[in-house]
């Protein structure tokens, strides 16, 4: 495994069901790890409306990237472009999220996830954003960081408890 050949592609719209199931996976793995894991019915409704959004938005407001090992998709990672509320310094309110990040536990510490991030920066600066915003996780927070990404001032209140 470790002498396999990787290479990276934008994401299609045949990719969507591993897309899908890499962001499930993102969300069991985050929610283990905090010992507070979803229930299956809220994963499960999740997928479904991710595979759902993916196929509306993939290769418009959405671009994604995979690294793949041979036919396998072994990482993965998004950018949903979308728009906020004009603000100092970036007036177009035009906003961009990296979203969804995931590697397979076999093909991690390999700087997968680096490369999907580095690709999304690329992306971004092509095309005229002013940044990129992320949620991290826990575990993806080191990477974030080595590339310059800084905490903000964001918070959440939540109305409903997701089964």
């Amino acid at each position: 495994m470790m002498n396999d050949e990787l290479r990276m592609r934008e994401a299609a719209h045949t990719d969507i069901p591993v897309l899908a199931n890499h962001r499930r996976w993102m969300f069991e793995e985050m929610a283990v790890l905090r010992g507070e894991p979803y229930g299956p019915t809220a994963l499960e409704a999740m997928t479904i409306e991710y595979r759902r959004w993916l196929e509306e938005r993939l290769g418009g407001d959405i671009r994604g990237w995979v690294i793949e090992s041979g036919n396998q998709i072994v990482a993965s990672g998004a950018v949903f472009v979308y728009d906020l509320l004009p603000r100092p310094g970036d007036w177009t309110g035009r906003t961009a999220l990296l979203h969804s990040m995931y590697t397979d536990p076999a093909y991690r510490r390999r700087r997968l996830a680096k490369q999907i991030v580095l690709k999304a920066i690329e992306f971004c600066q092509a095309s005229g954003f002013r940044g990129l915003r992320l949620h991290a996780s826990d575990a993806g927070r080191l990477v974030y960081e080595s590339l310059g990404f800084a905490p903000t001032t964001e918070m959440w209140l939540s109305f409903e408890q997701v089964a």
